[in-house]
């Protein structure tokens, strides 16, 4: 009985601890997480391209090779 109370007691301590934490975050605005998602969005896009013009560029030349 006593390590139900005591698992009850820490479970409730440390429900108020995240609820702590959780108050303490800085959230960010709408804007700064539509900027955000707008720059991974084109990084992503950037390397997609990159990446798909080099493995061209490297089928081409062993297709070349191997032919």
């Amino acid at each position: 009985m006593a390590n139900m109370d005591k698992l009850k007691t820490d479970t409730i301590e440390f429900a108020k601890d995240v609820e702590s934490e959780v108050k303490r975050i800085t959230w960010p605005t709408r804007g700064d997480a539509f900027k955000s998602t707008i720059a991974v969005l084109v990084i992503t896009g950037f390397f997609a391209l990159f990446f798909s013009v080099i493995d061209y560029f490297f089928s081409y030349l062993f297709g070349l090779i191997l032919s």
